[in-house]
C-alpha cells in the first residue's frame, strides 16, 4: 500500500495539498511517484502567489485492510487536525 503523508509548517497543509492537486490537475499517484523518485525524503511546495505550502513524504507498506484505513479516518483522524496534517492512500489504476 502506497501512502502520502502531508503536513506543513503553517496551517492547512493538507487543504493546500488538495487545492494544489486540483489546480495542477495532478493525481495523488503522480505526486507519490514524484516524491518517491526524488533524492529528498520530503518534497516541499511553497508558492506565495498561490498561497499554498505543504510538505509531502511517501511511504510504502505491505497489505493493509481498507476497513482498517477507514477506521483510522473515521475514529482517529480529527476533522480539524486533518486540515493541517493528513495521509492519502494511493489507489493504483
Amino acid at each position: 500500500m502506497k501512502v502520502l503523508f502531508v503536513t506543513s509548517d503553517g496551517d492547512y497543509g493538507a487543504w493546500n495539498f488538495e487545492e494544489y492537486c486540483d489546480l495542477k490537475k495532478i493525481s495523488h499517484i503522480e505526486i507519490w511517484e514524484k516524491v518517491n523518485n526524488s533524492s529528498q525524503e520530503i518534497w516541499t511546495y511553497e508558492n506565495e502567489k498561490e498561497g499554498l505550502n505543504f510538505e509531502v513524504s511517501s511511504f510504502e507498506f505491505g497489505d493493509i485492510d481498507t476497513d482498517f484505513v477507514n477506521f483510522i479516518n473515521d475514529k482517529i483522524v480529527d476533522y480539524d487536525g486533518g486540515k493541517h496534517t493528513n495521509f492519502y492512500v494511493i489507489e493504483e489504476e
